[in-house]
Order: C-alpha cells, then structure tokens, then sequence
C-alpha cells in the first residue's frame, strides 16, 4: 500500500515556513522629517511567533509521516498563539500612527492558514 502525503500536512508547513521567515521581515516603520526607521518582527515579541511557527512546521512535518489526531490540535494553537502575537503588533502599530509592512501581512496570512488547514476537508483520509 502506498503511502501518500497529505496537502494538508504540506500546507501547514509551507504555512511555517512562511510565518517563520516573516518574522525576520519588516513588521511597523514610521518616517519623519526625512528619516525613516522601520521595527522587524525578530526586534521584539517576533521571536514568539518565531518559535510558534517553528512547531507549526515541525508538527506538519511530523504528520507527513505519522498521522496522529494530537497534530492537528498542536498545529492550531501553535498557529493560533503566532497569528495573536503578530495581530496584537499590527494593532498596537496602528493605534500608534506606524505604518504595516510586509512581515506582519505574511505573519497573519500564514497564522490564519495554520489555523484553517488542518481542519479542511481536502484529503481523502482525512
């Protein structure tokens, strides 16, 4: 019997991978007078969605593998606890005047999608 990988699992690592090199990508810059400085996600509470990104990718690949009902739940708070880091940033940015950057979009996208995935019914052994 051939065993198959399921898109799911796929997904939700490239989900990880993506969140994880987010992090090192420009979350918040503001510009003043001519100056501009701009904050990455890896400059503070980055590192948090980091590591959470770093199990989303880790667990996926994991289920690649073994499939396991634990999996997907450890995705999805994985998942949950990054895109909440990288939302709370993006809101405190706002309020603070600073402009979005791509990190933060690319955080939340792939935080959503770690979240959303592993519940989908788009595998045939679900």
């Amino acid at each position: 019997m051939k065993k198959t990988i399921s898109i799911k699992s796929i997904i939700a690592a490239v989900a990880g991978l993506i969140g994880m090199i987010a992090t090192f990508l420009p979350w918040l810059s503001a510009s003043a007078f001519g100056i501009s400085v701009s904050a990455k996600g890896s400059d503070g509470d980055g590192w948090i969605s980091f590591v959470c990104f770093a199990a989303v990718l880790s667990i996926a690949i994991v289920e690649m593998f073994k499939k396991a009902k634990w999996t997907k739940i450890v995705i999805t708070v994985a998942a949950a606890i990054a895109t909440i880091v990288v939302a709370i940033d993006m809101i405190n940015g706002l309020n603070n005047g600073l402009t979005v950057n791509i990190g933060i979009y690319l955080g939340l996208v792939a935080g959503i999608a770690g979240i959303v995935v592993p519940w989908l019914p788009i595998d045939k052994n679900n």
